[in-house]
């Protein structure tokens, strides 16, 4: 035994060798490119040590380190102006607007921002009172990569689509897709489907439903935060023969002009770098201010992760993900070692990988992508098909409740699972023993409904939050709201629905206030 525990001993040290040799060689690789391209990474030179004491806080550093320099490779962020030098560029004229000598040839070369217009072509019968409306924005990359990002914003189902680019955008998809079932295909897709029908859409809607331009290209990105709020009041533009000036709503798609007095430039790469270690964004900020010697609050980290992220859970998905992947590949550490290095608690890293991974625990995503080779642009599917070890007539669990949710009728059921009519199948539903122990009810209505009200929580407690209209139809596979001629009877229709299913005790107004504690309560 001894001689084994010495023989483990020598291994882990050699491992831990390599792994500290190919990062400090990594190291000194960053170091040299940060300083070439200009770049501050402050907190890689202050981590570097903390993350030398353990093999698996290595293998957390490598890999996040390989992330980090994916990002400087590829100019990914704006880099960090300290504040003295900011307020100096931001007292000078460092932009050429459209039609100035130079623009185009800026433009063709590099710019550090831009600020881009998208306009609604009129056409009244898709855009309603948004035909020929303006949305100024700006941002550090390409047009057609902005307006991407507006379309992917404008497919994700789980989202209240209140603002006028996001209205615009769906009504023009609408006339090309049904909405419902686009974004149910758009999110179950793997990630490199994802960026291509993100391409194709942007490009069917700049060639038949928007015009997008460019108005202005500045040298750096910071300097497009006052002009973007001065074109957002000031931009003159006509719809048809009427001058319209600004584009805040009613006049443009713009919801709001940010009233801030003055644009605080943090360091983008060492936040992305510190969300891949997994560090939480309270301490991100201790962190900056020590290491810049800022004095900046939690609350502007936040908004700058928004800005550029669109929220702390997409950033964690954007860098912490691939960290966790590989480690999973690796198949070396438990979900207890991970949690303790991290300083996680069970309940949060849980709740973490659940929201990365298609509702897979730690243990399941093992087995899962074990099974799969690690072919993670299947993982939608293969979690949909998670086997279930409990099955009911050859089917397992999982397909059983899909079917309850969806309503699929009793005959459809029957024929599926070899009963010969729909009553055997009623039968069978109200007296099997496994239908209740999973279920808990007797009966193919009570059964349905019981499954419905537990999606139903599930997704309203989900932190991407879909509507209820969204869960009607993309979940239960019931009728969208373009099957009714009014509005009105639609909504109604939705609330008598909703509130029949939860057994009256809410209305649809105390559903959609989306309160925890009383949804907690109507789980049992």
């Amino acid at each position: 035994m001894e001689i084994f525990a010495r023989k483990e001993k020598s291994i882990f040290m050699a491992n831990t060798h390599n792994i500290l040799t190919e990062n400090l060689e990594k190291y000194e690789k960053i170091i040299l490119k940060a300083k070439e391209t200009h770049i501050n990474i402050n907190s890689f030179r202050l981590l570097y040590n903390q993350y030398q004491d353990s093999e698996l806080k290595q293998q957390i550093f490598k890999i996040a380190t390989e992330l980090l320099l994916y990002l400087i490779d590829n100019a990914e962020l704006p880099r960090y102006i300290e504040e003295y030098e900011l307020q100096l560029m931001l007292g000078k004229r460092y932009y050429l607007k459209k039609g100035e000598l130079g623009f185009e040839r800026m433009i063709e070369r590099s710019y550090g921002g831009i600020i881009y217009c998208i306009k609604c072509k009129f056409i009244p019968e898709i855009f309603y009172d948004l035909a020929g409306k303006i949305y100024i924005g700006r941002t550090h990359r390409s047009k057609f990569k902005r307006m991407m990002e507006h379309v992917e914003t404008s497919l994700d189902p789980y989202k209240n689509h209140t603002r006028k680019i996001e209205i615009a955008i769906i009504n023009a998809l609408n006339q090309e897709y049904d909405i419902y079932r686009l974004w149910e295909q758009y999110y179950l897709s793997p990630v490199y489907t994802k960026k291509k029908i993100l391409s194709d859409l942007t490009e069917l809607l700049i060639n038949k439903y928007f015009d997008l331009d460019i108005i202005e290209v500045h040298n750096n990105y910071y300097t497009t935060y006052d002009r973007e709020k001065f074109y957002i009041k000031n931009y003159n533009y006509y719809i048809n023969t009427t001058l319209i000036i600004g584009t805040k709503d009613p006049n443009g798609l713009n919801m709001t002009i940010n009233t801030s007095t003055k644009y605080i430039s943090l360091p983008l790469y060492d936040i992305a770098f510190m969300i891949a270690l997994g560090l939480k964004s309270k301490l991100i900020t201790e962190i900056l201010n020590n290491i810049y010697d800022l004095e900046v609050n939690n609350n502007l980290v936040n908004t700058r992760i928004r800005e550029f992220w669109q929220s702390w859970e997409n950033a964690q998905e954007k860098f912490l993900k691939p960290v966790f992947q590989a480690l999973i590949e690796q198949n070396k550490y438990t979900f207890a070692e991970i949690r303790d290095t991290l300083k996680y608690s069970h309940k949060g890293l849980y709740k973490i990988f659940k929201r990365f991974f298609n509702g897979l625990t730690f243990n399941q995503l093992k087995t899962v992508m074990a099974r799969n080779n690690y072919n993670w642009d299947s993982l939608g599917h293969m979690a949909e098909n998670y086997k279930d070890d409990k099955k009911i007539r050859g089917f397992s669990i999982l397909k059983w409740r899909e079917w309850f949710i969806k309503g699929v009728p009793l005959g459809d059921i029957a024929e599926l699972t070899g009963f010969k009519s729909g009553l055997a199948m009623r039968t069978f539903l109200y007296n099997n023993k496994k239908i209740l122990t999973e279920f808990g009810g007797r009966g193919y209505e009570k059964i349905v409904d019981k499954c419905r009200r537990e999606r139903t929580i599930e997704r309203i407690l989900d932190g991407r939050k879909p509507t209820l209209e969204w869960i009607y139809v993309n979940d239960f596979g019931l009728n969208s709201r373009d099957d009714y001629q009014v509005d009105y009877h639609f909504k109604r229709q939705l609330a008598t629905f909703f509130e029949r299913l939860f057994d009256y005790k809410l209305t649809i107004v105390e559903l959609e206030s989306r309160d925890p504690k009383m949804l907690n309560k109507l789980k049992n």
